[in-house]
Parts: C-alpha cells; structure tokens; sequence
C-alpha cells in the first residue's frame, strides 16, 4: 500500500473519531436532557471552561475556526444563555466570552461525557501508543499547516 493512500485511510479514521466523539456526546447530552445540544457547543465551551476572559479571535484560533463563524456560534450561545460576552477594559475594541452559571453547569456535564468517551477510547492503549499517535498527528497537522495561508 502506498504512503498516500495510508495517509488517506489515516485522516478518514481521524474525521471518524472526531465525528464518534461528537455523536457520542450529543447522545450523552440528549440523555441528560438538554434535548437542544449541537456538538458545537461543546467545542467552543470547553476552552472557555479551561480559561475564561479570552477574545473571540483567540477562541477561533484555539479552535482553528474563521473569525465570522465563531461569531455565528458566540451569538447562538449568547441567545441561549450559556456565555456573555463583555467589552475589554484595557482596549474596548476587543471583546472577551466569559461562561455564564448556565454555561459552567452545561461544560462541567459535557466534560464528564467526555472524560467517559476518554476512557472507553483509551481501553487497552498504552500512554506510548497514545503519545506516538497524538505526535504523529500534530505533525501532520504542522505540515498540512504550512501550506495554507
């Protein structure tokens, strides 16, 4: 089999995961009530969790998503009451999303579901593999990087 095609059956196995986890905490979430919940939600919560006061642009950067779309969500989780945003002190031109008690309730149940996922995912996996694999990937991440704008 040649490189490429590795490469290629690597970053479809990559988007799989990725997508597993989305469904797997949509369906936790559902279950737990919150019937509304969008995966999206928990990308963008859990940075926010880890280090409230960030901008929206180092939100979109963190999570390698376009200025304009990370606004779309903001304004989303804004309307449902799970962030708010406020004008920096220092330079009102930039505004920083903090969680609200909604929104700190909602990320701590998200990331229980995730820590769960977690768990189940690394049954049987060494911290080596996992540390290989997770190498691996952020390099191929660097190198497709380097050829974008």
């Amino acid at each position: 089999m040649s490189p490429q095609k590795k490469m290629y059956d690597l970053t479809v196995a990559v988007n799989k995961l990725s997508r597993l986890f989305a469904d797997y905490v949509q369906q936790e979430m559902e279950k737990s009530g919150q019937t509304d919940f969008h995966p999206t939600t928990a990308y963008v919560l859990m940075p926010l969790l880890e280090k409230e006061g960030i901008t929206l642009s180092e939100l979109a950067k963190k999570l390698h998503m376009k200025a304009p779309t990370i606004t779309i969500i903001a304004n989303r989780l804004e309307e449902k009451g799970l962030i708010r945003r406020e004008r920096g002190k220092s330079d009102r031109r930039h505004v920083q999303v903090y969680l609200t008690k909604s929104g700190k309730r909602t990320a701590r149940i998200i990331e229980t579901i995730q820590n769960k996922a977690i768990q189940t995912a690394a049954s049987g996996l060494t911290i080596d593999s996992i540390s290989l694999t997770q190498s691996t990937i952020e390099r191929i991440i660097t190198n497709v990087h380097s050829t974008l704008n």
